[in-house]
């Protein structure tokens, strides 16, 4: 807000943070303050204080809500696309912003719309959008495997939306830095994908979608063989390489940066970053990082002065909504999966608008191994 309001403009901006006494001027009517209340979606959706005060707010004579990261409502009845759609009518106006609007497809623009109005698309409910916009297909017609009436959506849309880049001088460089499998990881590498292939080519769909997760949870021990090791049946994890993480560690020595930001999805990858590159100069923010650490580890690592060098995370917990441009200049995907939103998402965190110097983006990737495939896909 100091960065985008006119000066000349008298406002309040006050954050929600759950167990913090809120400063109540915010919810005090005074038509010569601009008064802003900000709040992330998990309290709105799954604090009742939050949601009750962000109700007190809208009562109070706020007119607008703006949802940043809209991406985030979702088609499938979160908990947070129904309160947002729920209670829209509180806000006399409304309007939605987002980077990737459509990760998956287009089909994410329903709830998104719904939000706003639902009268812009002229749909009701996710299974009208889909019959009037997208073509299904695959196991009980579940899956969306093309569209339709694409220019009509567009035209119903374009006078609600706007489009615009962020005026950033510095540029975006990807690279990619490849490496050869160990013969012992090639080994295990090649049974499994011969049995996953074996079993898809035998494929029956009267045996359900159950089948069809066990071949997708041995296409992710593929990607797992590819980062040097495999987890049995009963969780131990068995190392077989580290050429992967050999790999990293002379990227790190050879790149003459202070700061990094380290991605993989697993989190067993973390861990042995950590202890590659030492707890002092590395921490680690995924699912099983406490909410209320996160902050605390961002703000350090944004001290050029700490000895915080080098951030590991998933583009899950660390990819969205937050600032870490200026700190450093280096994104390190060790692994990454196919969500390719996340993705996309965790590239903005460095190159965002107060960016300076050239990002540079290199991906780790294994020959001949599922790791192409995302890449490109990805891309």
């Amino acid at each position: 807000a100091p960065k985008h309001i006119d000066p000349s403009i008298p406002w309040l901006g006050v954050p929600w943070r759950a167990g913090k006494k809120l400063d109540e001027r915010i919810f005090e009517p005074r038509p010569d303050l601009l008064r802003i209340y900000a709040m992330n979606y998990e309290s709105y959706a799954a604090s009742d204080r939050g949601f009750d005060s962000a109700k007190r707010f809208a009562a109070s004579g706020a007119i607008a809500a703006a949802a940043d990261e809209s991406q985030r409502l979702k088609t499938d009845d979160s908990k947070v696309t129904d309160r947002a759609i729920g209670n829209r009518e509180d806000w006399v106006m409304r309007c939605i912003g987002s980077g990737e609007p459509t990760p998956l497809g287009i089909q994410d623009y329903y709830s998104q719309f719904c939000f706003l109005d639902p009268k812009i698309i002229g749909c009701w409910t996710f299974e009208g959008f889909k019959s009037m916009f997208c073509r299904m297909g695959g196991y009980e017609n579940t899956k969306v495997i093309g569209y339709h009436n694409q220019e009509y959506l567009h035209e119903k849309m374009a006078p609600y939306v706007h489009v615009g880049e962020p005026d950033i001088k510095a540029r975006q460089i990807f690279e990619v830095s490849r490496f050869n499998l160990s013969d012992r990881c090639r080994q295990a590498y090649d049974q499994l994908k011969e049995e996953l292939l074996l079993d898809l080519s035998q494929y029956d769909e009267s045996s359900g979608i159950y089948r069809l997760r066990s071949e997708l949870a041995k296409a992710t021990k593929l990607r797992e063989i590819a980062c040097g090791r495999i987890t049995d049946r009963d969780g131990k994890v068995h190392q077989i390489d580290t050429e992967r993480l050999g790999l990293l560690m002379t990227l790190l020595d050879i790149r003459p940066t202070k700061k990094a930001v380290i991605w993989s999805c697993f989190k067993e990858d973390h861990r042995m970053q950590l202890e590659a590159i030492g707890s002092g100069r590395a921490a680690i923010i995924n699912g099983d990082t406490p909410k209320s650490q996160r902050r605390e580890i961002v703000q350090e690592f944004l001290d050029k002065t700490s000895k915080l060098q080098y951030l590991i995370g998933s583009t899950g917990a660390l990819g969205t909504g937050w600032n870490l441009q200026g700190s450093a200049w280096l994104n390190l995907y060790y692994c990454s999966d196919n969500n390719a939103g996340n993705l996309w998402q965790s590239w903005k965190r460095l190159y965002r608008l107060g960016v300076d110097q050239d990002v540079l983006n290199i991906d780790i990737v294994a020959r001949n191994t599922v790791d192409v495939g995302t890449l490109n896909s990805n891309r």
